[in-house]
C-alpha cells in the first residue's frame, strides 16, 4: 500500500468545500491532516512544498514543458524514479 505525503486541491469551490465537509466526517484523521483544500489564494502555500519549475505555469509556476506538448501530457514526479519505485516495493513487502 502506498502512502499519501501531501496532496493540495486548489481553486475548490463552494460546492465542493460543502461536499468536503461530508466526506471528512468519513476520513481518518491522519489522512485528514496531509490535505490541504484550498480556494483562489493558493499559491504560497503550495509553493512552500512545491518548486515553482515543478508547478505548471496555469498554477502559478514557471514550468511550460513546452519541448513535450505541455506539462498536463507530461510525466514529471518522482514515481517515474527507479529509487523510489524500488523503496515502493520494499515497503508493501514488509508490510
Amino acid at each position: 500500500m502506498l502512502t499519501l505525503h501531501q496532496l493540495y486541491i486548489i481553486n475548490a469551490g463552494s460546492g465542493f468545500r460543502a461536499l468536503w465537509r461530508v466526506l471528512k466526517a468519513f476520513m481518518e484523521a491522519r489522512t485528514l491532516k496531509k490535505i490541504q483544500v484550498l480556494g483562489t489564494n493558493y499559491l504560497s502555500t503550495v509553493l512552500e512544498a512545491v518548486e515553482p519549475s515543478n508547478l505548471p505555469e496555469f498554477l502559478g509556476g514557471t514550468c511550460s514543458c513546452s519541448a513535450t506538448g505541455g506539462c498536463l501530457l507530461q510525466d514529471k514526479g518522482p514515481w517515474t524514479d527507479a529509487g523510489i519505485i524500488r523503496a515502493s516495493k520494499v515497503r508493501l513487502l514488509i508490510r
